[in-house]
């Protein structure tokens, strides 16, 4: 029984990330749109954090 559920537990870790960090899983556009909104996320998230900053 305990080793059935170590067995599921990395299988759902994987499953679940595995079509975000798989390339095969996404097309190469696909990839580059998801790299391209990371970017505009991390540049959102340093100027909301410039912004409160200065707000204080």
């Amino acid at each position: 029984m305990k080793k059935k559920k170590e067995d599921q537990k990395p299988k759902d870790i994987t499953a679940i990330p595995s079509p975000w960090t798989d390339p095969s899983v996404h097309s190469k556009q696909n990839s580059k749109v998801f790299r391209y909104l990371a970017w505009f996320g991390w540049i959102l998230g340093a100027i909301v954090l410039i912004w409160v900053l200065f707000i204080v």
